[in-house]
């Protein structure tokens, strides 16, 4: 038995775990080359601003590689200051007997080599792979073979919290029974939602290409006459509007993908698509409230470090950023592996 009412009997944490674990040497290793363990030797107690500061790199990165690092134990945060935990100053500073730099580096070439690479150009010049960045700010993929493969790669791992929300008690008491799932990919989330609720209806809001096969996802899960899509780019072209009578709108890691300035604008345009007491609905993996873990998180967002111009949020800047809009009582509750939904409603 495989599922029960399509969730997955055994959470897949060890897989995303797995798939994240490829940042845990780069962040030792670029640690070592940034200086900051040194810096922090010297200068115990300092806070990500002040690190950046003193390093002279990007506060973004510092905030994504003290977010590692701490989850895994290699810094202790006190009220927000940073300092080096006892392994660290054994083992991770250079001219200690027991310094370990020289393993952690690598060999050039090899793939963890090429990982060192790109975080630490992340970190030190802001730079991030130019090849993602330039897709999902163009919000464009005109190339149907790369569209399809990208959204069969995004609902891999979205599928099962997709089953896992649907069927959550805590999601069906919000009563969203007409749901825009913004960057919706596969369509996975509402398909999930439509299976469990033969009265719910969704729309997919996705760039052309990615709408395509959205509607492929929804006719296989034969949801057709609950699911359809509209093409629009979430930036650039005009949101649905109240009159349409959404009382949902859904964004599964995206806000995870944009910086501030993009995250209010999607806020505010879901706010304004909104009629009085519908709901936004964000679905992400939140950091700890002091931005130290879980690890899962801290890697997701040096993922999103290294590829995106965004970050993992705690719920505390999700909080605020909703509020900020006009959106009221803002909650969250866990749903499914290391996901959770940050919840808002429109007064």
């Amino acid at each position: 038995m495989a599922s029960v009412s399509g969730v997955p009997i055994w959470p897949d944490a060890g897989i995303r775990s797995a798939w994240l674990s490829q940042w845990q040497l780069p962040s030792l290793s670029v640690g070592i080359q940034i200086g900051l363990f040194k810096l922090l030797d010297s200068n115990p107690g300092l806070t990500s601003a002040q690190i950046s500061e003193s390093l002279k790199v990007s506060k973004r990165g510092i905030d994504a590689l003290t977010a590692v690092l701490g989850a895994l134990t290699f810094l202790e945060c006190r009220g927000g200051a940073f300092h080096n935990s006892v392994e660290t100053s054994l083992y991770l500073l250079e001219g200690s007997q027991f310094f370990w730099g020289h393993m952690l580096m690598g060999r050039p070439g090899s793939e963890a080599s090429a990982l060192h690479r790109r975080l630490h150009d992340a970190i030190v010049h802001d730079q991030v792979d130019p090849g993602a960045v330039n897709e999902w700010e163009a919000g464009s993929l005109p190339d149907p073979e790369r569209a399809a493969a990208i959204t069969r790669g995004m609902h891999s791992h979205s599928v099962a919290p997709a089953m896992a929300l649907a069927a959550s008690p805590r999601f069906k008491a919000l009563n969203v029974t007409k749901l825009l799932d913004v960057g919706g990919g596969s369509g996975c989330f509402p398909i999930a939602m439509a299976q469990a609720n033969p009265a719910f209806k969704g729309v997919v809001m996705e760039i052309d290409t990615v709408g395509k096969c959205a509607l492929e996802f929804v006719a296989e899960a034969k949801v057709s006459e609950q699911i359809t899509t509209i093409a629009r780019n979430m930036f650039k072209d005009a949101w649905p509007t109240p009159a349409e009578g959404f009382n949902g709108v859904f964004f599964s890691n995206i806000f995870h993908d944009w910086n501030h300035a993009q995250n209010t604008h999607l806020a505010r345009s879901a706010f304004n698509t909104l009629a009085p007491g519908g709901r936004i609905l964000l679905h992400e993996t939140l950091l700890n409230d002091d931005s130290t873990g879980p690890f899962v998180a801290a890697a997701f967002s040096m993922h999103m470090l290294v590829y995106t111009r965004g970050k993992q949020f705690t719920f505390k800047e999700l909080q605020e950023l909703l509020t900020s809009v006009g959106f009221v009582d803002v909650q969250v509750f866990p749903t499914y592996s290391f996901y959770s939904i940050v919840h808002a409603r429109k007064p």
